[in-house]
């Protein structure tokens, strides 16, 4: 942020911008809207304000105001979006032309443009046509200087101003409505007559059953988790056995709240769980469409599906008119425990490791810390206090602890003067641990506790027969710190959908 705001005072001041202002209010009133060309071939232009050869920008006031009203965490949330438009943007792209290579793909850098090369294609001022046609907005790069136009020496300039086009890329809009707007609309449910579910039938035996069978599951479909929701928050539920045809593929918990006996919202918080072969888009959303329908709500559905965030997966659901309001999405990584101890090790980032070789030889401990559940809980709430964030509410932790301790591993980390200088509390669930909450002090994070107590973790539960751990959530928006630590984990990441009305 400081290095844009820099970039800023450099520039010079663009006189009389509010003419400009009101020619973009008018557009958009009106819905004015210049229609788009491009012609494939070298683009020639002149600058049109240089000084010593060099082009000179400008800025307005209008602009420069907007610019420093903006703060470094929406910097991030614009990033954010520019990373998925750019995804989606390459997606359709190729689609339309499934020769075309696409020039940039999502890094670590910014995107202001989507850029694509057609050379070699044949046809290119077709295939422009017909993205134009469809709304796309083509524009050239490099656009060149009109004095090189028969200069053998910039002949590579030349032959990339001719061969590469970019689209605009733009945190305004959205990667659904991106979608809307140039995806296709194609609705399938061919195989929804063998999918039943079969309600409140459940026991809580035959739900870890099934459970036990899907790869990485999570704490919000857990039956413990349901329960301690439903007596700590007054939620309704309703259990789902999924069935195709007469085997049984997966599970649904949806949790309610009503009024007077009549159910006012539904909520479906990262389901449904399916096992393996069927553990895909098409059959997640058409089981979330079968829910909606079964309960004959009039009211919308919040749902936040266990469906990644891809192009194909937001192409996908927005066919079955499933909104999408909030675009960042859940972002975790998993570890894969069946892997040996010296694998697991080796897998860590070098300055995690090199961390991890630290604490060990500063003296600290790692033991079970399951008798001080209440004074961790305590020192969590004050954290949260301190720093201001919301993190899971004391009262379903505490809810855990009474009704489901045997699902908890809790560990606690202690310096040489035995004094607790970190904790982390992982909970159970199918084959699959979750990192729950954590808490380190000062003197933890100069002894590089946390990467101890995490790494113990890891071989804790492997030892005890699950397979993957669950990092709980990267947010690298607002918990910046904490997701690089995550991260040097270098577990596979992944991204769900987000929340979503049905």
């Amino acid at each position: 942020a400081e290095n844009i705001l820099n970039d800023i005072k450099t520039l010079q001041r663009r006189k009389n911008d509010y003419v400009w202002l009101l020619k973009r209010v008018m557009q958009k009133m009106f819905r004015i809207q210049k229609k788009p060309t491009y012609f494939v071939e070298p683009h020639y232009g002149d600058c049109i304000s240089r000084r010593n050869g060099i082009d000179i920008e400008r800025i307005s006031a209008y602009s420069e105001r907007h610019l420093k009203r903006i703060s470094p965490k929406q910097l991030k949330e614009y990033a954010y979006i520019r990373h998925d438009n750019l995804e989606v943007m390459n997606y359709l792209i190729s689609k339309e032309l499934s020769t075309c290579n696409t020039a940039i793909v999502s890094g670590s850098s910014v995107p202001f443009v989507g850029a694509y090369t057609w050379e070699g294609l044949k046809n290119k001022q077709l295939l422009a046509n017909k993205l134009l046609e469809k709304g796309y907005c083509l524009q050239s790069w490099p656009d060149l200087p009109a004095e090189i136009k028969n200069d053998a020496l910039h002949a590579t300039a030349i032959k990339l101003s001719e061969n590469i086009f970019t689209v605009p890329i733009h945190q305004s809009i959205k990667p659904q409505e991106l979608i809307q707007k140039y995806g296709t609309r194609k609705k399938k449910q061919y195989w929804a007559e063998h999918l039943r579910i079969e309600w409140d039938k459940v026991t809580k035996e035959k739900w870890e059953i099934i459970f036990n069978k899907i790869n990485i599951s999570n704490i919000l479909q857990d039956w413990n988790y349901g329960d301690v929701k439903k007596e700590i928050e007054g939620w309704g539920l309703r259990r789902g056995i999924i069935y195709e045809e007469n085997q049984e593929i997966g599970v649904i918990q949806v949790l309610y709240k009503s009024f007077i006996k009549i159910p006012l919202l539904y909520r479906v918080n990262r389901g449904p769980l399916l096992i393996e072969q069927y553990d895909n888009v098409e059959y997640k959303t058409l089981i979330l469409d079968m829910v909606k329908k079964q309960f004959r709500s009039l009211i919308p559905m919040l749902c936040a599906p266990w469906i990644e965030m891809t192009p194909y997966n937001l192409e996908y659901i927005s066919n079955y008119h499933i909104k999408l309001w909030d675009g960042q999405g859940f972002s975790s990584s998993t570890v894969d425990l069946r892997k040996t101890e010296n694998e697991l090790r080796m897998s860590l980032n070098s300055k995690w490791r090199n961390a991890l070789v630290t604490a060990e030889k500063s003296g600290v401990r790692i033991e079970d810390g399951s008798e001080d559940w209440k004074l961790m809980l305590r020192l969590y709430e004050e954290d949260k206090k301190i720093k201001g964030y919301s993190g899971t509410p004391n009262a379903i932790l505490e809810g855990l602890f009474r009704n489901n301790k045997n699902k908890l591993i809790v560990l606690r980390a202690t310096n040489t003067q035995g004094e607790l200088v970190a904790y982390d509390i992982f909970y159970l669930h199918g084959i699959t641990a979750t990192y729950l909450i954590g808490w380190n002090s000062n003197k933890g994070r100069r002894l590089n506790a946390n990467n101890l107590l995490l790494y113990q973790a890891m071989l804790v539960i492997k030892n005890l027969g699950y397979s993957f751990l669950d990092l709980g959530g990267i947010d690298e928006i607002h918990t910046e710190t904490i997701a690089a630590f995550k991260c040097g984990v270098n577990g596979t990441r992944y991204r769900l959908i987000g929340e979503c009305l049905i």
